[in-house]
This record gives C-alpha cells, sequence and structure tokens, in this order.
C-alpha cells in the first residue's frame, strides 16, 4: 500500500496578548494551512485485514503578528512555520465497519532563524483513534 495526501486549510485561534511591562498589545492572526503526507504499508494477517504502515506528514502554516504600543506605534510581518510527524502505525478491524488505529511519531518544528522560548523538537507522541467506514 502506497499512499499521498494533500491538504489546504485555514487556521482559526486568532490570539492577542497585552504585556503591561512595555506597553504593548500584540496580535496574532492566523492565515493558511498546507499539508502534504506520504504512506507505505503491508497487509498482513490470513484474511489481509492488518495493516502496518509508515508515514511522514509536513504542514506550512502562515500567519500575521502585529505589534501596538500605547503610543500608536505599530509593526507588522508575516511569519511562516513548518511542522512535521514521521512514525509507524498499525490499523485492524474490531467489527465488520469499525477499525482501530494507532501510531507513534516524532514531531519537529522549523521557525528558520528565529528564536523561540519553546522547543517541540525530538518529541515523540502516541495516537490512538477509531475509524468508521460508510
Amino acid at each position: 500500500m502506497v499512499g499521498a495526501e494533500f491538504s489546504f486549510g485555514w487556521t482559526d485561534g486568532n490570539m492577542e496578548e497585552i504585556d503591561p511591562r512595555y506597553d504593548i498589545m500584540i496580535f496574532y492572526e492566523n492565515n493558511n494551512q498546507l499539508g502534504v503526507g506520504l504512506q507505505a504499508g503491508v497487509v498482513l494477517g490470513a484474511t489481509h485485514q492488518i495493516l502496518l504502515y509508515a508515514f511522514y506528514n509536513e504542514a506550512k502554516r502562515k500567519f500575521n503578528i502585529s505589534f501596538e504600543t500605547l503610543a500608536g506605534v505599530t509593526y507588522t510581518q508575516e511569519d511562516t512555520q513548518n511542522f512535521g510527524r514521521f512514525g509507524l502505525g498499525a490499523e485492524f478491524p474490531l467489527f465488520e465497519k469499525l477499525h482501530v488505529r494507532a501510531n507513534v511519531a516524532k514531531s519537529y518544528t522549523d521557525y528558520g532563524d528565529l528564536e523561540t522560548s519553546m522547543n517541540v523538537n525530538d518529541k515523540l507522541d502516541f495516537n490512538l483513534g477509531v475509524l468508521v467506514s460508510f
């Protein structure tokens, strides 16, 4: 099994923060997000219902950041972030139209040359989901 996917969307979650120490307001305005993914796997079992797969997904998110001081000085910049996940997973049926999917993945981000206050690289995450076929 080999597959690819493409996604496009708009992110929600605009944010506003006021920092009284510097008399500044910061506005984060989300724009769009693009994503691509690849999967490759093998189907096992006597009835060919167990799927073992490897995957890779990457998304690029664009957003604007605006700064405004109480004195009326403003500044706006457009930023992008890249997010990625790669890992291994399995899917198998519970009932006729109900499947369970589990995977373990490593995540990474790319902020370019920007310094950030968070480090999300080298993190492992686990996912467990139920799929309904119709």
